[in-house]
């Protein structure tokens, strides 16, 4: 892969491991030994209108003293491809072998965590994320043909993306009230 020269200058001789736990659209890389020190993820993808890298550094950036997220290093744009460089956090991925003899402590860590997530108040929160948008967003991927109808949940097997989005559309509810902060702006 080519890389921005100073991304280059930043990550230095790092031992680049390539990420392939979950669904993510990026190329996801995992950096051992940085020219900083430590460890590090590179994210890199063809800039769409659909995902934007941008948008997640800008969260992440907002989320920094808000709660425990990995520090922006690096963001850039080069022909048509973002990456986004940000620093490794400690802990491990619910995936990991060893949590499978002991399957309660993920689970109460995600508790533990997804407590914090609710307690954090957006109520100056700059991004909007509500059912309109998500919808809007979901619509988009369909039709840019970016849903994988072949590793759909059980339920949806053998359906077709546009379907699974219109059943979406027409059991919305009426009113849709999303009140995560104190404004209710629907953020």
């Amino acid at each position: 892969m080519s890389i921005p020269r100073e991304l280059s200058h930043i990550i230095g001789d790092a031992v680049w491991e390539k990420d392939t736990i979950g669904c993510s659209d990026s190329s996801i890389y995992r950096l051992k030994g940085i020219a900083g020190g430590g460890n590090a993820y590179l994210k890199a993808q063809r800039k769409t209108h659909i995902d934007d890298l941008k948008r997640e550094k800008d969260i992440l950036n907002w989320l920094q003293d808000r709660l425990p997220v990995p520090e922006v290093l690096y963001f850039d744009e080069l022909d048509e491809i973002e990456y986004l460089l940000m620093t490794e956090i400690p802990g491990l991925n619910c995936a990991h072998e060893g949590f499978r003899r002991d399957p309660e402590e993920p689970v109460k860590t995600l508790a533990k965590d997804l407590r914090m997530i609710h307690d954090l108040d957006i109520s100056e929160c700059p991004f909007n994320r509500n059912l309109d948008i998500a919808l809007n967003e979901a619509l988009q991927r369909v039709e840019a043909g970016l849903v994988d109808e072949d590793d759909l949940r059980p339920e949806n097997m053998g359906r077709k993306g546009r379907d699974i989005y219109e059943e979406l559309v027409r059991t919305r509810p009426l009113e849709w009230v999303y009140r995560l902060g104190p404004s209710g702006s629907g953020r």
